[in-house]
């Protein structure tokens, strides 16, 4: 599976580059797997790379957001099927090809949103709703 990874501290365009990685595990309860569909850079994947690794990390994949589709289930996992659309937020490792995520950070998403739309629908929620409530402080 191709991923986007870096192994050391650095300007993402230095750093970070693709290779194959082994895939992504077979969900466990609780969890779904995902085929990343898009998956956008934010500032927060850049600082990433900025901060370098944990300490005898040999490598780190990069990404924290995606949409895509369901490709697996696992047990306990009431409200999401194999097909459907979903945006997942935090998703590490979202610059991948497939990610397994807890289902808990996936919401469903209808047809008539664009991938695009959809792979920036959570943290862009966040980010502003925690910016709005800093500034009226």
């Amino acid at each position: 599976m191709k991923s986007v990874v870096h192994y050391r501290a650095g300007d993402a365009a230095a750093v970070a580059h693709i290779e194959e990685w082994p895939e992504a595990p077979a969900p466990r309860a609780g969890e779904i797997q995902v085929r990343v569909s898009i998956s956008p850079v934010h500032r927060g994947d850049l600082v990433a790379t900025e901060t370098g690794l944990p300490d005898g990390s040999a490598g780190r994949r990069l990404g924290t957001e995606a949409a895509g589709v369901v490709t697996a289930v696992g047990p306990s996992v009431p409200a999401l099927r194999v097909g459907d659309r979903v945006a997942v937020f935090p998703a590490t490792g979202a610059w991948s090809e497939h990610i397994t995520v807890p289902a808990e950070a996936a919401v469903a998403v209808p047809d008539s949103l664009s991938d695009e739309t959809a792979s920036v629908l959570l943290v862009n929620t966040i980010t502003s709703r925690t910016c709005s409530v800093r500034s009226m402080s």
